[in-house]
């Protein structure tokens, strides 16, 4: 099993009807190839967790450096894993600019000035 992260930063401001969309097309095509993961939405970047069979992931990875909605796109994690962490979801989603984060405990707001 193999686990990815990298984050890039969107090229123009993407709507909540956007994100819909990209989580459906992304769910439908995930399920298919039996990847799993997490996007995360902040301000302008996503960060994303994939996770499936080593060559599937970078087959996807390098059509995602493609897609024009975001650039700057950095693999900042690429490593064997035992297990998934994400084994129940397709694409799991979390928009960081919809939650209240002063009831995270520990958050830090890296990104203020971006």
């Amino acid at each position: 099993m193999h686990q990815i992260l990298y984050v890039s930063v969107e090229t123009h401001h993407h709507s909540r009807e956007d994100l819909e969309a990209l989580l459906k097309q992304s769910r439908d095509k995930n399920a298919k190839l039996g990847i799993t993961g997490i996007l995360i939405y902040y301000k302008k970047h996503f960060f994303q967790i994939l996770e499936g069979e080593k060559d599937v992931i970078f087959e996807l990875f390098r059509t995602i450096r493609k897609d024009n909605r975001h650039f700057s796109v950095i693999l900042v994690w690429d490593q064997e894993v035992l297990e998934r962490s994400f084994k129940d979801w397709s694409m799991a989603f979390v928009n960081l600019n919809e939650i209240d984060k002063s009831k995270l405990t520990n958050f830090s707001d890296f990104s203020s000035d971006c």
